[in-house]
């Protein structure tokens, strides 16, 4: 295992590069970041149908039940936001993430949304259309693009946070976690029955045509082969954690899903799409509780434990206001505000309480 030091050495590496990544480091990171996700540990990645990676992280067994868990919303290019989760001193333990995590006492779990800055890079994005345009619509040579400074400036943080993520994977396999957001879709592709297997992706704009720009970048600066490693890495992250006092995905459920469909979720359009994509006030009815009742009923918790009594369901996805907002009684609580660093800590034996035990690693950016 690197040393504090080093670990922390090499993320400030992959975030102060003043250029992209290079093509050979990029490849040889993703890869080994995939190959940990397609062979993660059975005890918490439960197989599917098949026998590989399910859809569903389970961490009610004994062995992981007592860790406490941090929960991290959508990080949209914010690399520094990683840094400063790690360094945060984590409250009732007196130790940074980053120790935590080299002690194995502690579970991160991200909830997806590797690129595309938001708001912060609304101009950037603006005027990176402009060359997108010149080139894809208008014809002129591809360099207008994939020189275009708010793009290079677009993709390196992009990147250099992919980076983060894949060395931060392939470090603590079994403590940090990424679950699949509908941003991970590098491709760019829609989902189309008979024809591919992009099971819950579509094709992706907020400010402008930003899905087929990064991936129209990738295609052009560097190939298809990183383009295709990148959404083999994608396709390979869970859709959803179960904890002793929480669930995790990246969006609301949108509807009611048994533990099977969860598992065998990652072969489903009908899964992903509703674990990743659903919109703020669309749910009918109370899919939190009937798919925490399904998750825990036939997990590893005995339901003397009746795990029921204090789980919440935290998810990111869409923006709020301040801190987090509810919905379904209470029960699902969203936590992504683009504009702070955000982080939920679930602790063992205690009920969370989004009032309290929603921290700012970075109170004062």
């Amino acid at each position: 295992m690197l040393s504090k030091f080093e670990i922390r050495k090499h993320i400030e590496e992959f975030l102060d590069q003043k250029g992209l990544p290079g093509y050979d480091s990029l490849v040889a990171l993703c890869n080994e970041a995939s190959s940990v996700l397609e062979t993660e540990d059975s005890s918490y990645r439960i197989p599917d149908s098949a026998g590989g990676p399910g859809g569903l992280l389970d961490f009610t067994s004994a062995k992981y039940k007592d860790l406490p868990t941090i929960v991290v919303p959508d990080l949209h290019a914010r690399g520094y936001f990683i840094l400063d989760l790690l360094d945060f001193i984590v409250p009732d333990y007196g130790e940074s993430v980053l120790q935590l995590l080299i002690e194995k006492k502690l579970i991160v779990c991200c909830v997806g949304d590797i690129f595309h800055a938001e708001a912060r890079g609304r101009d950037r994005w603006n005027m990176a259309y402009e060359d997108f345009c010149a080139y894809f619509y208008d014809g002129e040579d591809p360099s207008r693009f994939s020189e275009s400074q708010a793009m290079l400036e677009e993709m390196r943080e992009d990147l250099s946070l992919l980076e983060v993520l894949f060395f931060l994977k392939t470090t603590f396999p079994g403590n940090f976690h990424i679950l699949k957001g509908n941003h991970e879709n590098i491709k760019n592709a829609t989902y189309e029955p008979g024809v591919n297997l992009d099971f819950g992706n579509r094709g992706f704009r907020k400010f402008c045509e930003e899905g087929i720009m990064c991936s129209e970048f990738v295609r052009i600066f560097y190939d298809d082969v990183l383009l295709h490693c990148i959404s083999g890495f994608e396709m390979a992250l869970p859709l959803c954690a179960v904890f002793k006092n929480c669930v995790v995905s990246h969006a609301e459920p949108a509807k009611v899903f048994s533990r099977d469909d969860i598992v065998n979720g990652l072969a489903s359009d009908d899964v992903v799409f509703g674990l990743t994509w659903t919109a703020n006030d669309t749910v009918s009815g109370n899919t939190v509780d009937g798919t925490m009742k399904n998750l825990y009923k036939g997990g590893l918790l005995s339901v003397l434990n009746n795990p029921l009594k204090t789980s919440v369901w935290i998810a990111g996805h869409r923006p709020v206001p301040d801190v987090y907002l509810t919905r379904q009684g209470g029960r699902f609580i969203q936590i992504h505000n683009p504009e702070r660093e955000y982080v939920s800590l679930v602790r063992y034996g205690k009920k969370f309480n989004p009032d309290s035990d929603i921290y700012d690693v970075c109170p004062n950016r």
